[in-house]
């Protein structure tokens, strides 16, 4: 997930490890912080590129509906890739 926890003058705050933007005004506790992150990271949802959404829809000749949307899920969810979701698919729920 893109979110980490910074230690800054008086305390803590989270940012955003790919576009550095904080999201608190003020520093807080390093447990306050941690709880921050985690809803941040909960509520992120990584969309699928052209190349990955192209691939999964060749992908989907040759296997179930389940199969594929625990693919996409994985993808998205989780930041998986093609490789990684196939693998996780196919023990979850077969072909």
């Amino acid at each position: 997930m893109p979110y980490g926890v910074t230690k800054v003058k008086g305390g803590y705050k989270v940012k955003n490890l790919n576009t550095n933007k904080k999201y608190s005004k003020n520093p807080m506790t390093k447990s306050k912080a941690e709880t921050q992150k985690r809803l941040l990271d909960e509520t992120y949802v990584k969309v699928l590129t052209p190349i990955q959404q192209s691939k999964l829809k060749a992908h989907a000749k040759f296997h179930s509906k389940k199969h594929m949307s625990e693919m996409e899920r994985q993808m998205e969810q989780n930041g998986k890739s093609f490789t990684a979701a196939h693998k996780i698919a196919t023990r979850k729920v077969g072909k």
